[in-house]
């Protein structure tokens, strides 16, 4: 569901498509992480733009974009991943208005439910898993946060403007406490689609720009959420910085976030299957 309504798709071309992506990025060496191949023109049509990341490849013959310097020596591999963005599919509201449509048919309680989890728009699978973790209920395994956003726009102060370039910022995940007036943004960093040295910068500006308004921002990468220790060190700190009183987990608690944890962060390529 948040695929569907997302700015993001798992895909595995077979590889005779493979072999014709690969032709079409060697027509055009000087592309990267951000120049990325485009399917489909037109108003019916839904762009696809493909993901690149870094790589360490031994194999000459391998799949790997790589350039190189006037002198030869290798600057930047990247390798076409699974992960491509797009327009969303259909929109949150539909799918909300659907799913209560469907409610008292068969398993449209499921449905219904599930439906329930998708609060906002995503633009990675990682994001699915962060907002997962943060915002479900203790429960069932997340963090218990209840006001979490998706990708919320941020106006930007003058001042703030002059450091990122731009008017608005949006955050991957917002988490307010509406009684202080107060925010925490995390910020996913997913390797991805943080590949390129340009794209490092742009995040780097944003964030300076945002941590200028007073707000708190937090890096968090995959490695950290697949941490039971490093996410709960940052659960802490959010509820410090928001004025949430801080609860440890019960041991079933921890048993539910373990089993959330290995769901949320799985293969995506092996959902279905």
């Amino acid at each position: 569901m948040y695929e569907l309504c997302g700015w993001f798709s798992v895909f595995e071309p077979a590889p005779a498509a493979e072999m014709q992506l690969k032709l079409a990025v060697e027509k055009n060496r000087n592309s990267s992480t951000q120049d990325l191949f485009e399917l489909g023109e037109g108003e019916d049509e839904i762009p696809w733009k493909r993901v690149y990341a870094r790589a360490t490849v031994k194999d000459p013959d391998s799949d790997v974009q790589t350039s190189k310097r006037e002198d030869g020596r290798e600057v930047t591999k990247l390798k076409g991943t699974s992960l491509w963005m797009r327009k969303p599919l259909i929109e949150l509201s539909d799918l909300h208005r659907f799913a209560d449509k469907v409610k008292s048919q068969m398993w449209g309680k499921q449905f219904y439910d599930a439906a329930q989890q998708v609060i906002g728009i995503a633009a990675s699978p990682l994001e699915v898993a962060g907002v997962l973790l943060l915002s479900r209920s203790r429960r069932l395994g997340g963090s218990g946060f209840r006001y979490v956003y998706l990708n919320d726009l941020t106006p930007l102060s003058e001042a703030a403007q002059s450091i990122a370039g731009q008017k608005v910022c949006y955050g991957d995940i917002v988490i307010v406490n509406p009684m202080l007036m107060k925010a925490v943004i995390i910020e996913i960093q997913g390797e991805v689609i943080h590949g390129s040295g340009a794209v490092l910068d742009h995040d780097a500006e944003r964030m300076t720009a945002l941590q200028s308004m007073g707000f708190d921002v937090f890096l968090v990468t995959h490695d950290m959420l697949n941490d039971k220790k490093q996410l709960d060190i940052i659960v802490k700190s959010v509820c410090s910085r928001l004025g949430i009183r801080y609860k440890a987990k019960s041991e079933a608690m921890k048993c539910a976030e373990t089993r959330l944890r290995a769901n949320v962060l799985c293969n995506w390529m092996d959902i279905g299957n």
